[in-house]
This record gives C-alpha cells, structure tokens and sequence, in this order.
C-alpha cells in the first residue's frame, strides 16, 4: 500500500479545509467553539469501531484524548448533533462516494460483457424506542434500513438511501436509463415482473434466483431434459423442479421459458445447478448463453453475497447495529460515520486490487481483505487521527499507516479459500509448496 495514495484516499473523503469549509456553508458551524468540526468528523469515525460506553460517549472521549480537543461540557457536545452536522456528515458521504465512483471499474474478464455489475440491498439497524415516530418498524419498535447500491468492479458501495425500516425494499432503486449497458443481481426482496420488464427496457442484465410461485411456459432445453407434457398451459416452475418435469443433465438444467405477465409473455432463461453444500440453485437470467455458461451465471449470483461482507463491516467494525442515540439527527449522524468509515475501507482494498491487476509479476502476497484493514487501522487510531489533522505535516504518520496495512491487512487465506471474486481474478495460484529440507539440515524434532 502506497502512503500516497492511501493518504489521498482519506483526506479526500475527510481532509480539513474542504470539511471546514462545508461545515460553514451547511451552518454546522456558526461560530468560534470549543468543538471544532475537523477534529469532531474524526472521531465519530474512529470511534465507530467501538461501542464501549456508547458511541457518542465515546467519540467524545476519542476528541478530548487522541485528538487534543478541549474539555468540554456534555451539553455543549451533545448540542452539536443537530441538523447540521447531519447535513456535513451526509455531504462527506457523497463526497467520498462521488470519489468511490471515479475509481477505475477492474471486472474479472469472464464477466466483464457489462461495463459493470451492481447489486442492491438493504440492512436493517433497530433504534430506540423514542425514535417509533420517525423510524418506524415493522412492528411496534424503531428501526431504519439502509439501502446499498453495490459496484463489484469498484468493490464499493456507490449510492445508497437511509429511511424507515418499514418501507418496502423494492421502492428504494429503480432501473432506469442510467443503469444501460450494466448488470444486476438482486434478491427476492427486489424481484418482480415490472423489475424484469424495466431491466428489458433499459438493456440492463441480470441474475436472480427464482420465485416462488412464478409459472413459465418452458420453451425449449439447451442442457439438460424435459419430461414431456400434455397440457401446454403454463407450468408452477418451483413445483416442476420439485417433481422433476424438469430434469438436469449432471446437475445443470438450462432451459429458454416465458414468463407469462400481464402485457404478454416474457422470454427469459431458467439455469438449474446442482451446487455442493447447498443443493438445487435455480436462477433467471437475460445474459445469453454464448457470452455465461450456466456455470458461471452460478458464480456471478455468489458474487452477490459480496454485500453482505459490506453489510457485515458495518455492523462489526462500525458497530452500525448498536446506534444508541434517542434523537433522529445523533442517529443520522452516526449512520453516515459508519458508511463513510467503510467507503474509506474499501477504497484502500480497491486501489490494492488495481496495483495487483496492473502488475506483471506473480503473486507473493494475498489481497487486502477489508475486515483486516478495518481491524488494522483501528489498531493504529491515535496515529490515524493525528495524521488527519495535521494534515501535510505527517507524512511520516502515514507511510507507518501504510506498512501496518500492508502487514496486518492481508488475507492469510488467499491459497487456501480464496473468494469467488479473487478466483475470478486469477488471485488464486493454489497452495504453497511444502518447504523441503536441505540435505545437511539437522532432523526436526518430533513430538
């Protein structure tokens, strides 16, 4: 990891005259204070990686210790989470996200027909009872989602929407023109026929697993075996599969259906794999066969569950499911910390990928992995947060930052149980060759 770029990386989302400059002109600061907004923005995100004693409480400890800011009274502090800061934090999100969507789309050759793959979902985060009015569950308690648009070429989140935990998530994204010439992978949250029909109309390519409940009209089998019928109406696809009508030829069915909808019927394809640990996968696709086998329509909805690792670096390096804030706007605050912590996070990752790509030479080390970097840079917090504030005076500070990265940040797994994305990438050269002993060295001892 180069200290350039990785100190590029972070002030770009978070450097001090841009942030104090936002911060004047969102009123996040409207006079001289004890609390200075450079150093408040640092330590709410440093502090994301704990909740001892509260998240605010602790960014508070974090900004009076590490970073030399005053003692202050906690009213004054806790005065300062007010739509304001709301509006800074969610101004350094987009910021850092416009950033994220600039850096260089790297897609294994095997998938790269789209200009990129996006994936969306949502995490949900309960809240304090209080906060029943604003964040409404979907029950009788407070909750918000967070809605993801995810790049896999970027190997980073690139959009997202905070709202209650009670909307539905299928009303969060929609595909228009802008998604043209990309591919999608959702879950079942997210399918339905108008998603179908709207990916059709923009050129837009997708993967989903089949719905329960959805009929087709089976058209004709590319692999595999169908048991013949006499009735051509159209058939419940899940109940087939179940009484084998359908029937895979060595664990791979690929099969052209229509899906029969209200403006007519819909042509799309039916991929069934036989996948070990997990059983019959059924997927539906628009990607035509000459350009993913349904081998690897199987291995790009895996890819999905690259989400999930986001979803999960959240929760467990930002803690963004132990929000305790009672106000609407500490809450909003301290989502838009965590999300912006881990957009930092993967854009280090990424960069990696790109250096690693880009070079000739065979692999020595294994990739960054995200929860590594995340647990790494924590380790180096009161060096990361005096690096951010002085700002070009410690250049020293982030060449140390950027060797504990390399260090502490790499995936000791990378030989053994490399990712779906790492195969796809060629970063898996197999495991390391047993070491032979020479012929003069002494025995080894045996116990």
């Amino acid at each position: 990891m180069d200290a350039t770029k990785l100190k590029d990386i972070v002030t770009s989302a978070i450097g001090r005259e841009q942030l104090e400059e936002f911060a004047r002109e969102l009123g996040a600061v409207k006079r001289q204070s004890k609390v200075h907004m450079m150093e408040l923005v640092t330590a709410l995100i440093l502090a994301a990686r704990t909740n001892a004693g509260g998240r605010q409480a602790e960014a508070m400890r974090v900004f009076r210790d590490h970073l030399g800011g005053a003692r202050i009274a906690r009213s004054t502090y806790y005065e300062r989470f007010n739509s304001g800061l709301v509006a800074l934090m969610q101004c350094l999100l987009d910021r850092a996200l416009e950033a994220a969507r600039a850096d260089p789309v790297r897609l294994p050759p095997s998938i790269a027909f789209v200009e990129d793959w996006l994936i969306q979902d949502a995490t949900t985060v309960k809240l304090h009872d209080a906060l029943v009015p604003t964040y409404p569950g979907a029950g009788d308690y407070a909750a918000l989602k967070v809605h993801k648009l995810y790049s896999i070429g970027r190997e980073n989140l690139i959009g997202y929407r905070v709202g209650p935990a009670r909307e539905h998530d299928a009303a969060q994204f929609k595909v228009d023109a802008s998604w043209r010439g990309k591919g999608v992978l959702v879950d079942l949250g997210y399918v339905s026929h108008a998603f179908i029909r709207d990916c059709d109309e923009h050129g837009v390519s997708f993967v989903i697993r089949l719905k329960e409940g959805w009929k087709a009209s089976v058209k004709g089998v590319a692999v595999g075996e169908l048991t013949p019928r006499k009735s051509k109406a159209p058939l419940d696809l899940a109940h087939a599969l179940s009484t084998m009508k359908l029937r895979s030829d060595e664990g791979v069915l690929d099969a052209d259906i229509e899906l029969p909808m209200e403006t007519g019927s819909f042509p799309v394809r039916l991929v069934m794999l036989q996948i070990k640990g997990k059983g019959i996968c059924t997927f539906l696709t628009n990607v035509p066969r000459d350009k993913a086998p349904a081998t690897l329509i199987a291995d790009l909805y895996r890819l999905r569950w690259n989400i999930e690792h986001d979803n999960r670096l959240n929760k467990s390096d930002w803690v963004l499911d132990e929000i305790d804030g009672e106000k609407p706007e500490s809450v909003e605050v301290l989502v838009y910390a965590s999300l912006l912590g881990s957009v930092i996070v993967n854009r280090i990752v990424h960069a990696d990928t790109v250096e690693r790509l880009d070079t000739t030479e065979p692999a020595r080390v294994g990739p960054l992995h995200v929860r590594l970097v995340a647990l790494t840079l924590a380790t180096s917090a009161q060096m990361l947060a005096v690096a951010i504030v002085e700002g070009d005076e410690s250049d020293l500070a982030w060449t140390r930052i950027a060797r504990g990265i390399d260090a502490g940040g790499r995936d000791p797994n990378w030989r053994r149980t490399p990712s779906v994305l790492d195969i796809m990438h060629g970063f898996n050269p197999g495991p390391a060759k047993k070491r032979q002993d020479s012929v003069n060295s002494p025995p080894r001892n045996k116990q």
